[in-house]
């Protein structure tokens, strides 16, 4: 019992068989703790590698079942039974990372098609009342369904604020909670923000949406292939005319998140004009007299195009 003040010491630093030996080297304390100078070599051996790290807070070494079991009485209150954890291989860990990150991004999509609001009071009306209410987090809404039939809401402000800049507000289907009753998929038909302060909404108009039946909706333009373009390449100037495009989506067409229009092949002075815009099935293109002879884009001529700089 001499040697278990620095036994204990030692054992959460040097290896188990390392101090065994010194201590049958010793023959008292003060030798013991002088044959425990040498004992670091003994921390490399191959033998050493059947203890784990623990994974307590007090730090030190942890014994197999067997190994603790083998233990003297006075051994065993150095250590403490801590079960070596299974190690997961590369790809098992890889999957588990994959399946965190894609259960966090659903999370988040939903909060962020989520719009919450309240049924406006009868007697919460006019611009004092809409002003009073904007400095406690809601803005004025309305909800109006097929039949023309139109409902006054309060709508969370920060439900709407992160599309007040976003290209496609007007084509993406929202989830609107109004009190305690069920969700209903709605279309936002116009976002109202403040003239200075862009991402702060003022007024929400939304269209309950409903599968089966036309909507008319804006889709933002996306273009592709810009480096395979002559004309860009050389230096010619993209001017983008319409950044979204309105079109219809006939009864059961899932609403696209963008229209891609590809620039490949494009020199300066070419045009593409949205009569020759590709949609997918389902989706026309909407019947208005200025849309048969705009153009969307042009490849404008520069100085560096034509070689002056």
């Amino acid at each position: 019992r001499m040697h278990e003040p620095a036994l204990r010491m030692s054992l959460r630093v040097f290896p188990f068989s390392a101090v065994a030996g010194a201590l049958a080297r010793s023959r008292d304390a003060s030798s013991f703790v002088a044959v425990l100078g040498g004992v670091r070599s003994f921390s490399g051996l191959t033998h050493t590698r059947q203890l784990e790290p623990r994974n307590s807070v007090s730090g030190g070494i942890a014994l197999r079942p067997a190994q603790f079991a083998a233990l003297m009485p006075w051994q065993k209150r150095a250590f403490s039974t801590v079960p070596v954890k299974q190690k997961l291989d590369e790809e098992e860990r890889e999957k588990l990372k994959i399946q965190r990150l894609i259960a966090a991004k659903q999370k988040r999509d939903i909060e962020k098609l989520t719009i919450r609001a309240q049924t406006r009071p009868a007697d919460c009306r006019g611009t004092p009342s809409s002003v009073a209410l904007r400095k406690t987090g809601w803005v004025p809404g309305r909800l109006q369904d097929s039949n023309g039939t139109n409902e006054l809401l309060h709508v969370e402000s920060k439900s709407v604020r992160r599309w007040c800049i976003e290209a496609r507000a007007l084509s993406t289907v929202f989830q609107l909670h109004v009190d305690d009753r069920p969700p209903i998929p709605v279309l936002i038909r116009e976002l109202q923000a403040h003239y200075v302060h862009y991402d702060e909404p003022m007024h929400v108009t939304m269209l309950a949406y409903e599968k089966g039946k036309d909507y008319l909706v804006e889709i933002p333009v996306n273009l592709v292939n810009q480096d395979k373009s002559p004309g860009l390449r050389i230096g010619g100037a993209l001017n983008l005319n319409m950044r979204t495009i309105q079109v219809k989506i006939k009864g059961g067409t899932p609403i696209p998140v963008r229209i891609e229009v590809d620039l490949a092949g494009l020199e300066v002075g070419d045009r593409i004009f949205l009569r020759d815009v590709k949609l997918p099935d389902g989706i026309e293109m909407a019947d208005l007299a200025h849309y048969k002879t705009i153009s969307l884009l042009r490849i404008a001529k520069t100085r560096a195009s034509m070689g002056l700089l």
